[in-house]
């Protein structure tokens, strides 16, 4: 299928129903010793705050999808120690942040990431959002890194994070939103 013919969009309760099936092929492929724990652990849940699911379907079928997460205060904001609450505690919310992303192994190399990174990051800006927050790890593979850098997304300073094993291999980015053009 032609890129130009593809398109994210948010996706229904059905829809969202089958990406955990999704995250869990997705990431099998790439992360076979940590797929298990991640989902014994919850990793699966949503947060608090407005969780926002954005995806590519063909065929009937879910082969990209993301999460955008709306938060109201820093209570809000999952895995919070990952930012270092510093940071966090001084911007004006609400803020964004984007994660679980995965694509079918089958899809992957055809544009289906960035059409879902851009559909969440226009409704962050639609919902009045400042700031999104992303994290890098090394398992997402350096063209992950690139792409959110591309984005504008920089490294948010990490002085005075509390650090768990899980975090160490972590990388915190942030990309500041300007508003919508009316």
């Amino acid at each position: 299928m032609a890129k130009s013919e593809l398109s994210a969009r948010e996706l229904t309760a059905d829809e969202i129903a089958s990406v955990d099936g999704l995250r869990h092929e997705s990431w099998r492929a790439t992360r076979p010793s940590q797929e298990a724990r991640l989902l014994n652990a919850g990793y699966f849940e949503s947060p608090p705050g407005l969780a926002l699911y954005y995806g590519v379907v063909l065929t009937g079928s879910v082969v990209g999808a993301g999460r955008l997460s709306i938060h109201r205060s820093l209570a809000d904001v999952p895995e919070a120690q990952v930012y270092g609450e510093a940071f966090l505690a001084q911007l004006r919310y609400p803020v964004a942040s984007i994660n679980r992303l995965a694509v079918h192994p089958d899809y992957r190399r055809q544009g289906i990431a960035g059409l879902v990174d851009q559909a969440r990051l226009q409704r962050a800006r639609l919902e009045g959002c400042t700031v999104v927050l992303a994290w890098f790890t090394p398992k997402s593979g350096d063209h992950r890194l690139i792409q959110l850098r591309e984005y504008g997304f920089g490294e948010i300073d990490a002085l005075g994070l509390r650090r768990h094993k899980f975090f160490d291999q972590i990388l915190p980015l942030r990309l500041e939103l300007r508003s919508p053009v009316a």
